[in-house]
């Protein structure tokens, strides 16, 4: 069972306490955000080389995998850079408007 999972499981038992409900117990948040993390990181590791050229040019402004602040950008161009990153080929392949 993935992380995600067991927070979504947690999530619907809508459990309460005298603290009040687990979805605002800051500890749960940060789980929740460390499950979210671990599910955009596969997605990243999934990509492909031409799929990932393909979103650093075309992607809107504000993507969560371009926005330094996030810690998937640093996972993105790690990635990117470990398949080759751009290329000639690569450039071609993707073109310059986005289809």
């Amino acid at each position: 069972m993935k992380l995600k999972e067991i927070c979504e499981q947690l999530e619907s038992c809508n459990f309460d306490c005298e603290a009040g409900s687990i979805k605002n117990n800051t500890a749960f948040i940060e789980l929740k955000k460390i499950a979210q993390l671990e599910e955009d990181t596969h997605k990243i590791l999934a990509l492909s080389r031409e799929e990932m050229a393909h979103l650093w040019r075309f992607a809107p402004p504000g993507h969560p995998y371009f926005d330094r602040s996030n810690p998937l950008s640093k996972i993105f161009e790690s990635r990117f850079r470990e398949l080759g990153g751009f290329s000639p080929e690569i450039s071609k392949s993707i073109g310059l408007v986005r289809k």
